[in-house]
């Protein structure tokens, strides 16, 4: 995307933020009143909530199970986040002195930057479906432990949708330590419930994954005419396969050319305005690699997929042990008689999550 569209957009998007902050400061008794708050990129509606969520659920025999279940998946979880955090790491390392090419990375949500702008209402549609079921298993699960659900509300993070329950501290504190286990955990579980049945959904429907399309058609290359050229490849052809070998993916196209060789008959499937066109040509001389072939490629907006990333993504990262996060929460109360510990683990843990993540943008970007 050009950087001057993504300025604008920027712009844009400061102004609607400054507009929307001054207004709030104008009206901010009588929003306060119905529970409305406004910060730099942060919008809060709190609302008083009933003290009891779906008490038939809550105290029935299997939400107590689940819950135990709960607590195992969200400590197994926080070391699978921690033992892929540092393989990211090793990764980048491992890539950034030339051992290899690095396939694993920690890169930031950022519309029109990190992902396509046709993709972010599905990125927000999944965020916003994990974040609320996320939140009314903690509020089930307050109920079930016997824990009154003060308030809940939603909340907007720059353009980012969320929700929030906040159970009674008091009652909170009172519980014992496998009932707040079982209240900090359930969160993560569904979250990777999600996950597997967006996968498992994934699997059993094919059309359901995301499809490799052009963005963008470059007509020559170093001076020579490029391969999309040459076959009549156009903006927005959905990519189906190269001789016979199914394209899903950027590895999959490259496996293809991999097996090209100058002088070869090329036969490309793509879908062109809902019909099915075979193109058809002859792999030039000067043909070496995949950079020849002349597109900017892309991926059509997947819901399900985005489903499982965001939900795989909201279990995981959130029991890592962090200040912020589920896991931060639960090794808290775990460590709580050894305070150092906890806050030890968690410093630890922010250590490695913003170095894989700064290694990821400066391997990718620089």
């Amino acid at each position: 995307m050009p950087y001057d569209l993504i300025l604008f957009g920027l712009s844009i998007f400061l102004s609607l933020w400054a507009i929307l902050i001054l207004l709030y400061r104008i009206k901010e008794e009588r929003l306060k009143k119905v529970g409305l708050e406004i910060y730099p990129f942060i919008i809060i509606w709190r609302i008083r909530s009933k003290s009891k969520w779906f008490p038939r659920i809550a105290y029935s025999k299997s939400f107590k199970i689940f819950s135990d279940f709960s607590i195992g998946i969200a400590i197994i979880s926080a070391i699978i986040g921690l033992i892929y955090l540092v393989y990211i790491i090793y990764d980048q390392i491992r890539s950034f002195l030339g051992s290899s090419i690095s396939s694993n990375a920690l890169i930031p949500v950022i519309p029109g930057v990190t992902i396509s702008l046709d993709h972010v209402p599905y990125f927000l549609i999944a965020v916003s479906i994990g974040v609320i079921l996320h939140e009314l298993m903690h509020a089930i699960a307050s109920t079930s432990e016997n824990v009154e659900v003060k308030s809940g509300g939603a909340i907007l993070i720059g353009i980012f949708p969320g929700a929030f329950v906040e159970p009674d501290e008091g009652g909170f504190r009172k519980v014992n330590l496998r009932s707040k286990l079982r209240i900090i955990s359930v969160g993560i579980s569904i979250n990777l419930m999600i996950a597997g049945i967006a996968f498992g959904l994934l699997n059993l429907f094919p059309s359901l994954n995301p499809s490799l399309y052009v963005k963008e058609v470059v007509s020559q290359i170093d001076g020579f005419q490029s391969l999309a050229s040459s076959l009549g490849v156009k903006s927005g052809d959905v990519i189906l396969s190269i001789n016979g070998i199914q394209i899903h993916s950027i590895n999959d196209l490259q496996r293809a050319y991999s097996l090209l060789q100058p002088g070869d008959i090329i036969f490309l499937e793509v879908i062109r305005g809902g019909n099915y066109i075979t193109l058809t040509g002859v792999v030039p001389q000067y043909f070496s690699s995949i950079r020849e072939m002349g597109v900017q490629l892309s991926y059509t907006p997947s819901l399900t997929l985005w489903m499982f990333i965001v939900n795989l993504s909201l279990g995981i990262f959130n029991a890592v042990p962090l200040f912020i996060t589920d896991g931060g929460r639960i090794f808290s109360e775990i460590g709580s008689r050894i305070k150092s510990f906890s806050f030890g683990l968690q410093a630890i843990c922010l250590v490695l999550f913003l170095m894989a993540i700064s290694l990821s943008i400066w391997r990718l970007y620089f």
